[in-house]
């Protein structure tokens, strides 16, 4: 397929991006925190595709079109940012130039890359099959998406064996047939799965019950499938006597998971038009607490406190225990 920049200052969000790119057959993915860095490999090593942030120190993302105009060469870009709006007007008409604003759903960014690199046949092969139970976690909470991760059995792969639920990119709960919580998330990563699905959320009600870091969850999980780490049944009880790990087999929830998911969320790629050619990759971003707040208030200014109270509490699931949320809805309730 070819060779893709990754031109992100962020180094968690670069690293994450750069993993899961690398994932796609044929693809091998470079990561760079500047434009200059990109410019200086242009020549030697030219990429099939860039994916770059807009806004970064030194000089903009945009910058590296002028670089590739100058030496004759067309490579698709695609431009990430989490002030898209603010760059609208500066961002020329251009065929294979996308926008992508930030947080965004990484399926949507495999899916493109996927179908520019990719020869025609292998555009249909699911995206699945490339990314884990643990890429999933990483890239979900990365990205601060809300969304349930569902793990299909080895056997039967209609057969859902597992569930996550990641809120405002936290990992939230975890479950499978043997119990709930971080246990849970390593017993789904240490055994052979049939496929992983993402799904966008708006909401759950099911209460949290992972209270350890994602990265470090992901971290021991790595140390248990390689073998440095003991007793993979009882996870992060280093206290637990060893014994034979015992798969799950078919997912017996304990408690449902209730959820609404997102009229926008993920999907095949949408390509909506910003100015001429230049189009938006639509991956279902998550409202802002600034959003909320918005709607909470709009609503009560047109007396239905009912629809403003539905908006705040949307925002208590991403936003928990924030002050003036709970104060604004003790006042609604009255």
């Amino acid at each position: 397929m070819g060779l893709v920049y990754v031109i992100e200052d962020e180094p968690s969000l670069r690293n994450g991006l750069v993993e899961a790119l690398g994932r796609l057959p044929g693809v091998q993915a470079h990561g760079l925190a500047l434009v200059q860095d990109g410019v200086d490999l242009l020549e030697g090593y030219p990429p099939s595709l860039i994916v770059t942030e807009l806004n970064l120190p030194e000089r903009c993302g945009l910058d590296m079109l002028a670089e590739l105009d100058a030496r004759g060469m067309d490579v698709p870009m695609v431009l990430i940012s989490g002030c898209l709006e603010a760059y609208r007007e500066y961002i020329p008409e251009r065929a294979g130039l996308v926008a992508l604003a930030k947080p965004f759903d990484f399926n949507v960014l495999l899916q493109h890359v996927q179908h520019v690199l990719a020869p025609p046949l292998a555009v249909e092969e699911p995206i699945d099959a490339a990314l884990g139970i643990g890429e999933y976690l990483k890239l979900s909470c990365l990205g601060d998406h809300t969304v349930e991760i569902l793990v299909f059995s080895d056997n039967a792969s209609e057969d859902l064996i597992g569930r996550l639920v990641v809120l405002g990119g936290q990992l939230w709960s975890a479950q499978d047939s043997h119990g709930m919580g971080a246990d849970a998330f390593l017993r789904l990563a240490c055994i052979p799965i049939g496929g992983v699905a993402c799904n966008g959320l708006e909401r759950t009600s099911l209460m949290r019950n992972v209270y350890t870091e994602w990265d470090a969850l992901i971290a021991r999980a790595a140390s248990l499938r390689d073998g440095s780490t003991a007793n993979p049944q009882f996870g992060l009880n280093q206290d637990q006597p060893t014994f034979q790990f015992d798969p799950p087999g078919a997912f017996t929830p304990p408690q449902p998971l209730k959820c609404a998911p997102q009229d926008d969320g993920p999907g095949p790629l949408v390509m909506q038009p910003m100015e001429g050619n230049t189009h938006t990759l639509a991956g279902g971003p998550q409202p802002t607490l600034e959003d909320y707040l918005a709607g909470a208030n709009a609503a009560e200014m047109a007396g239905a406190n009912a629809e403003a109270l539905a908006h705040l509490e949307r925002a208590m699931v991403i936003y928990p225990g924030h002050p003036e949320i709970l104060l604004w809805a003790l006042r609604l309730r009255g």
